[in-house]
């Protein structure tokens, strides 16, 4: 993918409606079908781009990149975005601002996707030649008229409707899918740098409170050390004398297995070698565990089990199982293997909110349950019960339309562990692939 060497719009925030929308996006067309999430982060890395929003839909899957900036946009509605999902897939307008400015919004959705350089705010004079412009355009490169709708101020005399963004963009007429989302799964730049600076003076501000408080207990301070280290003295000549056996401690159970994000992506790789269809059979789930990885199909149409066996040994180069009087089958493979990993874990709070804020990030609520310890066997009363495990585990699982490697992208966590990865097709009027994660997080006690 080239790099966008054209400087980007500046773009502007907009309230409506008591809720705030971007407009100025730079959009971009995104070409794989599966990964786009993926092919919309690398894009955005390469052109130094924070936030984006992306568009998924029958015809077009779009992302809209805001450039890097001082304003913090993560969490705000794209107002192309909002404004496509009421108006549908071949329109154009033009909005007066609410605000007291001679200014209008204008933007273009053509097929489904939003127009490049069509989704900006403007003087009259540059938005009503925008719109005629785009408007003759259109109709002179398709040669018939393919606008559903035009919207523009009654004034102007472009015809069509007459509608401000207040009425359009009401609280149910828009999803949170036109919300901008951070590409680092974290805090943008100017975030890092107000949290940074605010930190700094934190330090200091700390750093001046210790200054007075040793000036001010320094001989208490002194004595209590002194004390200290003679406890400290005693009590290492009393273990020397009588050491006590070292404690069995259970091998960690994160320490046989890969860590999150490189099980994810293995996953993602084999999930996606199965076909969507293999001889007019369509997939319904695929499984991926440790070691394995399988794809189930069902029998869709007149295509026979034959035929589809023969189909999948020379895609997929693997024989089916068959079930259903031959109405489904299950095709099987290996995973690849991958090195395990036994970290360190970090403290159970710093974990937690480490890996409940990456997923507010993403816009997803992912609950943490509280495993209980293996139960120890009984003891005869002589055997003082087992100290409780220096590690505490919680599992979690939930759903996504996001691909697993892209969900777990840039969350170093250790103790993070994943033990399953299953993707359905969900049926409807707008089928679509649903990713459910399931695994577990070690932290320490």
């Amino acid at each position: 993918m080239e790099t966008n060497d054209h400087a980007l719009p500046s773009v502007d925030v907009l309230r409506v409606n008591g809720q705030s929308f971007v407009s100025g996006l730079y959009w971009q067309t995104l070409r794989k079908a599966v990964s786009f999430e993926a092919e919309a982060k690398e894009y955005g890395k390469k052109n130094g781009m924070d936030v984006v929003t992306i568009r998924k839909t029958q015809l077009v899957i779009q992302a809209g990149f805001a450039p890097k900036g001082d304003q913090a946009l993560k969490g705000m509605y794209s107002l192309a975005a909002a404004l496509a999902q009421g108006l549908g897939d071949n329109w154009l307008g033009a909005f007066p601002l609410n605000d007291g400015s001679d200014r209008y919004a204008f933007v273009a959705v053509l097929d489904g996707g939003i127009m490049p350089g069509r989704d900006i705010v403007g003087s009259r004079e540059v938005v009503e030649e925008k719109l005629r412009e785009t408007y003759g355009l259109v109709l002179g490169s398709q040669g018939a008229n393919k606008w559903d709708r035009t919207i523009a101020p009654a004034s102007w005399e472009f015809g069509g409707e007459a509608l401000t963004l207040e009425e359009l963009l009401h609280p149910r007429a828009f999803t949170s899918k036109a919300k901008l989302k951070p590409l680092s799964f974290g805090m943008t730049r100017r975030e890092l740098a107000v949290y940074g600076g605010t930190m700094l003076g934190l330090v200091a501000l700390s750093i001046g409170g210790l200054t007075v408080k040793h000036y001010l207990d320094a001989k208490h301070e002194q004595e209590r050390l002194a004390a200290a280290r003679a406890l400290l003295d005693a009590q290492r000549a009393a273990a020397a004398s009588h050491p006590a056996p070292a404690p069995l401690v259970p091998a960690h159970p994160w320490g046989t297995s890969a860590p999150a994000i490189d099980f994810a992506r293995a996953c993602d790789d084999a999930q996606g070698s199965f076909p969507l269809s293999v001889a007019g059979w369509v997939v319904g789930k695929s499984i991926c565990v440790p070691g394995s990885v399988t794809a189930s199909y069902k029998r869709n149409g007149s295509t026979s089990l034959d035929l589809f066996r023969g189909s999948a040994k020379r895609l997929l180069h693997s024989d089916a199982k068959v079930f259903d009087n031959g109405e489904s089958a299950v095709i099987a493979g290996p995973l690849a293997r991958m090195p395990a990993s036994d970290e360190g874990l970090r403290a159970d709070f710093d974990a937690t909110t480490a890996f409940v804020s990456h997923f507010q990030d993403l816009g997803l609520k992912v609950d943490l349950l509280a495993v209980a310890d293996p139960v120890p066997p009984a003891s005869n009363g002589k055997t003082p019960p087992p100290a409780p495990l220096p590690w505490k585990t919680y599992s979690f699982k939930f759903e996504t339309q996001l691909t697993p490697s892209f969900v777990l992208a840039g969350m170093e966590l250790s103790g993070l562990r994943v033990h399953e990865i299953d993707v359905a097709l969900k049926d409807g009027a707008n089928p679509e692939l649903i990713w459910t994660i399931a695994g577990e997080l070690y932290v320490l006690r």
